[in-house]
């Protein structure tokens, strides 16, 4: 599941809003304190604050963000959840099925 950053209402920690997982599993150089703020402190006038992203994430995940996630739109919704198992991002029980499921190798007779 990706979080559509919005109205920055996503944990910075522990929602996978970067498209990277959650940033408490990226590895870093220092032990961090996971304090649980939401990445609205990032947010300002429809543009990321890379300055206060630098304060609290490690910065390959700061990279990423000034990469991959350059326009960021701020709206006064809560974040959007995506499902990434389909191309619409919502959820559906066939693609959740997938997940675990083993299939047989086809063979030819």
């Amino acid at each position: 599941m990706w979080w559509q950053p919005k109205g920055g209402t996503s944990s910075i920690w522990f929602d996978n809003w970067t498209r990277l997982g959650p940033v408490f599993a990226q590895p870093t150089k220092h032990q961090t304190c996971h304090n649980m703020i939401d990445i609205e402190i990032f947010l300002n006038d429809n543009r990321w604050g890379y300055d206060e992203m630098q304060m609290h994430i490690p910065t390959h995940v700061v990279e990423h963000v000034k990469q991959n996630m350059k326009y960021v739109r701020q709206d006064d919704v809560s974040d959007r959840p995506w499902w990434t198992k389909t191309c619409s991002g919502k959820f559906t029980v066939k693609s959740a099925w997938e997940l675990p499921r083993k299939r047989k190798m086809e063979t030819d007779f």
